[in-house]
């Protein structure tokens, strides 16, 4: 399954529980989620968190905000490959400024 993330990103979704050898051993970005909110974001879906890593499949088993997503609620995670660097944080700071993500703090609008 994937979604589309402000209109022209595409990303796979891992409901939970997650498998995390389905996770690419490449950079890209990554949104911890929760859905089942209708009215809200790409067809229910509601970021917790908005991140991005040079290793996803390294990063996200041991992610620091992993366990306040769960208790948050979250349901999948969706993730989308990228290499480019520069690419990754302009589209994570765009992101988390869009749909403000009650995990994260950078970029967010005060």
């Amino acid at each position: 399954m994937t979604v589309i993330w402000l209109g022209r990103y595409t990303f796979n979704v891992l409901e939970e529980p997650i498998q995390w050898s389905w996770i690419p051993e490449v950079g890209g970005l990554y949104v911890f989620a929760r859905q089942g909110e209708s009215g809200l974001l790409s067809l229910g879906w509601r970021p917790l968190y908005v991140g991005q890593a040079t290793q996803l499949h390294t990063r996200l088993p041991t992610h620091e905000k992993m366990s306040a997503a769960r208790h948050h609620g979250m349901t999948a995670l969706h993730y989308m490959r990228l290499e480019n660097e520069f690419s990754r944080l302009a589209i994570e700071k765009e992101m988390i400024q869009r749909y403000q993500p009650i995990l994260n703090v950078q970029h967010r609008w005060t």
